[in-house]
């Protein structure tokens, strides 16, 4: 589950049926009032399973990786907050995103560490301001417990050391 930064909005990633669903939420309360839509994540036949959801800062995309498909999506969201469109597919270079971090900002871009869980490898992908992706680095395959390594990348490397 990811909200909104700015509207009271939340979104629900479903892995078994790759959908987004979008919420009302109380702001007094933080509950969910009402269901406002359900956005469609794979338009393909190929089997896939979303796993992990986020909301860029400025309130403008969403972030979805893809297990199967081995993706990571950037969503365009209305000025209401509801998902609009697919901006951009992108195929990762690795296997079962699992986990992403949004690490911080670069030249005004999003700055990415996706674990690629069969991969035992973490791509570092950026964000521009018109929803386009494109990897910028990542940490060598076969690393054990991928997550932690996204986790230790996040608190303790600097992400200009892996560009």
């Amino acid at each position: 589950m990811a909200f909104h930064p700015l509207l009271p909005r939340a979104y629900v990633i479903s892995e078994l049926n790759p959908t987004i669903t979008t919420y009302s939420v109380d702001p007094k309360t933080g509950t969910l009032t009402s269901q406002l839509s359900t956005f469609n994540l794979t338009p393909t036949t190929t089997p896939s399973h979303p796993a992990e959801i986020a909301v860029a800062d400025t309130g403008k995309y969403i972030y979805a990786s893809i297990r199967g498909e081995d993706t990571f999506l950037t969503i365009a969201l209305s000025r209401s907050g509801v998902p609009e469109s697919v901006v951009t597919r992108y195929k990762l270079n690795g296997s079962w995103p699992r986990h992403f971090k949004v690490t911080g900002k670069s030249q005004g871009k999003d700055l990415v560490m996706v674990a690629l869980q069969n991969s035992g490898s973490v791509e570092a992908v950026e964000v521009d301001n018109k929803g386009g992706v494109k990897s910028v680095g990542g940490v060598p395959q076969g690393v054990e417990g991928v997550q932690a390594v996204a986790g230790f990348i996040h608190l303790f490397i600097p992400f200009s050391v892996l560009l």
